[in-house]
């Protein structure tokens, strides 16, 4: 193809995504497409330094833009074209969910409140605009949408996507993974401490005693492993700053989810391990007598599931991981207020209201409303209560319409009243 082609092929395409743009609607989300207006205004001036290269090559009796650039004025082009494709995509993945409104209010409310209480408070205290996306599958997700490139060029709000499962995605019971993937975004954010250099010795002493096959390149084998190591702390501190804003629903989300979940992932530990960890975690935040007293059952289960057959190296993660909790536990304590449990009367208040499919909103004539957080938890020990306190009374419970329908109102009437009180 003819330079003069790619060129007509490159601005054919910038006219096209600018009439794209143009064209969507605006709302909720908006900045992820403010951001592709950006991206496009930085390809267009891309578009435009080659076009001068080419004039530039053009006037000389011999090619000086390899000289400058290392490429043809050609590649520039193709890699520009590349660019635009790609900027394309992204404006047909998320140009049809700004400004959405056949979501229900309570579930962006609750997402709100994610947002609030993890990214817009110290130490991050940066805006954010949330965009909610959904998605085939059962897959949860939350993206950080602008590069870190451009931290300084394009600030604040913040564009975020939330991915939630396209056939159920308010689902409330299940909606503490929605913190945990929010709590992702906190790791990208926020600047953690580091283990010390005790904690990183005993680590590289039990990878040090992994063999590597014959053959293999052990440098690679090695990276390999830290990235592994990388991966699954990301997602146990995720579950950890998750535990900490909502208490007890993670772990029960989480297993109740947990039958949607890849069997095998490189990128997550077990979720054997995940559960018993946050469970640890709920008796050092003082969750114990809750436990105890609302889903003995599910512990049991919980504490007598036998140990997986694993592989050296998935055993030396999971070491590994046992040495890094307490700094783990440390960093997540950093990130949010831990929920502290409901008094024992405005509990048992609001599992009557529940029970009786009234949203418990205002709870012992106080004119706070219930947090979203302890409405979810009241709604699963009443859940548990009736489909049974079990692994299997879990999935029912999560799956349970009516259930999530109350509590969903519950999370949109609650933020009424506080617009209300705080006007």
């Amino acid at each position: 193809m003819t330079p003069d082609a790619i060129r007509a092929s490159v601005d054919e395409r910038i006219a096209a995504l600018q009439r794209a743009l143009d064209d969507t609607a605006v709302g909720r989300g908006g900045r992820a497409l403010e951001y592709a207006a950006f991206l496009l205004g930085r390809l267009v001036a891309d578009r435009d330094n080659a076009l001068k290269l080419i004039q530039a090559e053009r006037g000389q009796a011999d090619p000086i833009v390899e000289q400058i650039t290392g490429r043809s004025t050609s590649e520039m082009m193709h890699v520009t074209l590349q660019d635009l494709e790609q900027l394309g995509i992204y404006i047909a993945m998320y140009g049809e969910a700004v400004g959405r409104t056949d979501l229900p209010v309570g579930l962006t409310d609750l997402i709100q409140t994610v947002v609030a209480d993890l990214l817009q408070q110290p130490p991050i205290g940066q805006s954010v605009d949330a965009l909610i996306r959904t998605v085939p599958g059962t897959r949860y997700g939350a993206t950080l949408l602008r590069a870190e490139a451009h931290a300084t060029s394009f600030g604040p709000p913040l564009p975020v996507v939330f991915e939630l499962p396209a056939l159920d995605p308010a689902n409330m019971m299940l909606a503490p993974i929605i913190a945990h993937e929010a709590a992702h975004l906190v790791e990208k954010l926020a600047s953690l401490p580091t283990p010390d250099d005790a904690a990183n010795k005993q680590i590289r002493a039990i990878f040090h005693d992994l063999p590597v096959e014959a053959g293999e390149n052990q440098t690679r084998v090695r990276q390999n492993w830290s990235q592994k190591l990388t991966d699954w702390s990301s997602e146990v501190l995720a579950d950890l700053i998750a535990t900490r804003l909502c208490g007890p629903s993670v772990l029960l989300a989480l297993l109740a989810h947990a039958p949607s979940m890849p069997r095998t992932s490189t990128s997550h530990p077990p979720t054997l391990e995940r559960a018993r960890w946050v469970r640890n975690y709920l008796g050092d935040l003082g969750w114990d007598p809750f436990l105890e007293e609302h889903c003995p059952g599910v512990l049991s289960e919980l504490a007598d599931q036998a140990q997986p057959q694993r592989s050296q190296e998935a055993a030396a993660l999971v070491s590994a991981l046992e040495i890094l909790l307490p700094w783990m536990k440390a960093a997540a304590g950093d990130r949010c207020c831990a929920l502290q449990p409901l008094e024992q009367e405005r509990f048992a208040e609001a599992m009557k209201l529940l029970e009786s499919e009234v949203p418990p909103v205002q709870l012992g004539g106080t004119a706070d409303p219930i947090l979203p957080w302890h409405a979810i938890l009241v709604a699963w020990a009443a859940a548990l209560r009736q489909h049974g306190d079990s692994m299997t009374g879990l999935i029912t419970a999560a799956a349970d319409r009516r259930r999530n329908a109350v509590v969903l109102k519950t999370v949109e009437l609650s933020r009424v009243v506080t617009l209300w009180r705080d006007s």
